[in-house]
């Protein structure tokens, strides 16, 4: 775990040591020496070079631990080979923090010597910020430490890169636009400090809007999610990661420089979104979505109006919006007639609003008031192309104004290459209006989509969940578990479907009884029995694709035609998979349904991610089609049901007179209990049930194959092998209170969101005032937040009596390394009944388990038997940590 007080001493540095700092044009110390000198943290600058005696007006020393005084940011500018040696005088010198900018590639993809670089900097209790950073600013405090010579402009967005050229592309791109920076900072090989650092560092910067990724590779999936998560429910967050286009290119430079990539990108842009970020996949929208972030106002909804003096570039605009979910919403009637009245024409106002190639500054301006005044529009684009009067002067300035007496969200393109300048000038004259400039149509509907996407994402994170909780039996789980360790001990790692009809119970998915059977006459006398049409497939070991290779035959109506189809599939096997291991065929009654409602689930496991759920039609010419939708398990019922959503996949489920309809909730329970399977069994390496038919009974399953790793078949406590960490579900115990009564203890889930509310809602005003510190109703919204902990950070459990919640108790962590701050709520019933001390002996030992060495909390002044109880249990009070009402008690564990 990263120190984050020393990073913080990086960010915020008082002095700083440039180890190599030179002023010899072009060489490595020479670039981030002149940029720091430039700023206004040059005074505090300290060179480090035994060649020099003074650099410019610097006193020079010859090492760094000849240095008077404490340096809290030490930047390293030497070639390769010498960095460990600087390093050793780092550590004794006892820095904050170093930042490594050494420059060869060669030397940063060198996995023996960044191993060196990290063995050293643990030995010396070092922070390392790379290597092969390009460096960081912070331009509110006169903070340049980086490649690039001109300080970026002060503002609201922290961008954070693992390419230094992104970066200054961006901040390049920003001081045209009038954007600023709260921090700059790229990350380079992420040795120690990485992404996820950075993350928890800006997502409580007050400084900070807008927070900017660029990722290339996760050197810790499960560290960034969190971080991501939180960032998200804090600032607007947005990353940049190049996409399915780029392919196995992408893959490989990563995997140069990190030793890693990102892993599959739907499923990169999957976990980006389920955290509440967004993500896109170039330059283009990356700028058009952090403009639009860092500047403007959020939506209420999607409903667009866009304003143009050109009729074609707003077609360009309203097409591109259309085809990025921003609908292009009519005009109510109050609005045309408004229209109509300001400038009579016999045309009828419609959206696209067309002012004319001759508009005017004023023009423009009452047309965008008119709009925004219209309570079926969200928000407007204003086009603006060079005509024989339209000008960006004053025509920006205008708009400007009339955005910021309005609540919604204005974007401005100007379709001219000599943009720069004259936007500049327009925005500098309203500061702080909430109007974005964007330069093109097309990115200027990006832009209101992030908006919409922002939006969107923060209602979704704030709605209760469903009431279902996704469960396993235990017996059945365990049954399962026993057979796959008896098959893996018989050296049988892939199953079939005759081997899968405990894993069918256990997700509680129908499947027609399978019957494994050696010979033709066999089969006749089995199908006799069953009644036809049956279907006849082989049972192969390691032969996944069965249809392929003609092991498949469907709707077989007679004996004669039984035998024909086993004389053919053993033909078709022979010459297609002459290795496969046959044991018999497989017979099953024909369950009649469409190919239309057939459905594909699929584990897989992907390097970076982990275990994926895979949800796709059967049809494989569809599936080839990119007809198919992922998540990370495991997930919420809610979850299931908007994966079943994803493009590509709902046409599965549109209306037909002629056939079943599918029930939705129905399968994304099936599809949440499927997800628990990776999660409880990372045994499992891959697992397909294809197809997965619906009939007018529901759903049945048909096939399936299963495929088994050398993992355990029971996931460690911390679930390591998933990217998103997982609640201990198959926790569950029983407490005796001291009244003699049994209470069950178990996770909280997102599924207890309604039970939690209600207990909430129960207490007295003194109790919430008590625990919450508010005298206010607490709002849905944060009982939500508070039923969906973060179990990488958090830990929060519920205890049970009768099936009624009734108190829950909690820890996260705090700013302090190693420290979780803890909170609990116990029903007024079950006040004086001992709940609250068991729940403390859970957190404390929870925490400890997680390795954590502190504990604390703060408890109101009034709450007496909340500060007892702290006394009873060892906590001593923090009085440097103590507020006007509250009290900080701490613990060591």
């Amino acid at each position: 775990m990263t120190d984050r007080s020393s990073l913080m001493r990086a960010l915020a540095p008082n002095r700083i040591a440039v180890i190599g700092a030179s002023d010899r044009s072009f060489s490595r110390g020479s670039y981030i020496w002149r940029a720091l000198c430039m700023s206004p943290m040059g005074a505090q600058a300290v060179p480090v070079n035994p060649k020099y005696r003074w650099i410019g007006e610097h006193r020079a020393w010859p090492s760094i631990k000849e240095v008077p005084g404490d340096i809290d940011l030490a930047v390293i500018a030497l070639r390769a080979d010498r960095v460990l040696d600087a390093l050793e005088e780092c550590g004794e010198k006892q820095v904050g923090a170093v930042l490594i900018a050494t420059e060869e590639a060669a030397y940063a993809a060198d996995r023996v010597w960044l191993e060196q670089i990290q063995t050293k900097a643990q030995e010396l209790g070092l922070t390392i910020i790379g290597p092969d950073s390009l460096g960081l600013m912070v331009p509110a405090d006169g903070l340049n430490v980086s490649f690039w010579p001109e300080m970026a402009r002060a503002g609201n967005i922290a961008l954070l890169t693992q390419s230094g050229l992104i970066a200054t592309s961006m901040i390049d791109y920003a001081q045209e636009a009038e954007l600023g920076f709260s921090s700059v900072v790229t990350t380079g090989a992420e040795l120690q400090v990485g992404m996820a650092d950075f993350l928890k560092v800006y997502a409580d910067d007050r400084a900070t809007k807008v927070i900017a990724i660029q990722v290339e590779a996760l050197t810790d999936p499960r560290r960034f999610y969190s971080a991501l998560r939180r960032a998200a429910r804090l600032k607007h967050v947005v990353v940049l990661k190049s996409g399915n286009g780029s392919g196995f290119a992408a893959d490989r430079l990563a995997s140069f420089r990190y030793g890693t990539d990102a892993g599959d990108d739907d499923a990169f842009e999957r976990l980006v979104a389920r955290a509440g970020a967004q993500c896109v996949h170039t330059f283009e929208a990356f700028i058009a979505a952090v403009s639009a972030l860092a500047s403007n106002r959020l939506p209420r909804g999607n409903r667009l109006a866009v304003i143009s003096n050109d009729a074609a570039f707003a077609a360009l605009c309203a097409d591109a919006a259309e085809g990025l979910d921003a609908h292009l919403h009519t005009l109510s009637h109050d609005t045309i007639h408004a229209l109509e009245k300001a400038f009579p024409s016999p045309q009828i106002p419609v959206n696209p609003i067309h002012v004319g190639p001759t508009a005017s500054a004023q023009r423009f301006s009452e047309t965008l008031d008119i709009v925004l005044r219209d309570p079926m529009i969200d928000g407007a684009i204003v086009i603006v192309a060079p005509g024989p009067i339209s000008t960006i002067d004053p025509t920006l300035h205008y708009l400007a104004k009339t955005a910021s007496a309005s609540s919604k969200p204005v974007i401005t393109a100007w379709v001219s290459s000599r943009i720069t300048r004259s936007v500049r000038s327009q925005l500098r004259r309203v500061p702080n209006a909430p109007i974005s400039a964007i330069q093109t149509p097309s990115a200027a509907a990006r832009a209101f989509a992030a908006l919409v996407y922002r939006i969107r994402a923060r209602n979704r994170r704030l709605v209760p969940s469903s009431a279902f909780r996704p469960e396993l039996n235990p017996e059945a789980l365990e049954r399962f578990r026993a057979e796959l360790e008896r098959a893996r001990a018989n050296g049988h790692t892939q199953l079939d479907v005759t081997d899968l009809k405990t894993l069918f119970d256990l997700i509680e998915l129908p499947s027609p009884t399978t019957h494994l059977v050696k010979t033709p006459d066999e089969a006749v006398e089995l199908a006799s029995r069953l009644g036809y049409p049956v279907c006849l497939k082989v049972a192969a070991r390691g032969l996944t694709h069965k249809t392929r290779v003609g092991g498949v035959v469907l709707s077989i109506s007679d004996d004669a035609a039984l035998r024909r189809a086993w004389t053919d599939i053993e033909a078709n096997v022979k010459e297609a998979a002459p290795m496969a291991e046959v044991r018999g065929m497989t017979l099953q009654s024909l369950v009649s349904h469409s190919p239309l409602r057939a459905l594909s689930l699929g584990i897989q496991y992907d390097h970076v991610l982990g275990p994926l759920v895979v949800v796709s039609p059967a049809d494989p010419l569809l599936r080839a089609a990119g007809k198919k939708a992922l998540a990370l398990p495991p997930f919420s019922a809610d979850e299931a049901v908007e994966l079943l959503s994803s493009p590509g996949l709902s046409e599965q489920f549109n209306h037909r007179r002629d056939l079943p309809d599918i029930d939705a909730s129905l399968l994304g329970e099936i599809l949440c209990r499927f997800s628990l399977l990776p999660t409880l069994i990372p045994a499992i390496e891959s697992l397909t049930l294809n197809p997965i038919v619906w009939t007018e009974h529901g759903p049945v399953v048909l096939d399936g194959q299963l495929k088994l790793s050398e993992s355990s078949t029971v996931p460690d406590r911390a679930y390591s092998h998933l990217t998103i960490a997982s609640p201990p579900l198959e926790e569950s115990t029983t407490w005796t209170l001291k009244t003699g009564e049994s209470v069950t203890v178990r996770p909280l889930l997102p599924s207890d969101y309604r039970a939690f509310l209600t207990l909430v809602d129960s207490l007295t005003e003194k109790s919430a005032y008590l625990r919450f510190h508010t005298t206010g109703k607490i709002p849905a919204e944060r009982i939500a937040e508070l039923s969906q902990p973060d179990w990488l950070t958090e830990s929060a459990w519920s205890v049970w009596h009768d099936g009624t919640l009734i108190a829950t108790g909690r820890w996260s962590e705090t700013l302090l390394s190693g420290e979780v701050e803890f909170g609990v709520e116990v029903a007024d019933a079950w006040h004086r009944k001992g709940v609250a001390n068991r729940l403390m002996d859970k957190l404390e030992h929870e925490a400890t388990l997680r390795g954590y060495t502190a504990i604390m909390g703060h408890v109101l002044r009034g709450n007496a038997g909340m500060q007892a109880l702290m006394t009873k249990r060892g906590y001593t009070l923090d009085v440097s940590r103590e507020t006007r009402d509250t009290d900080c008690w701490v613990k060591a564990i």
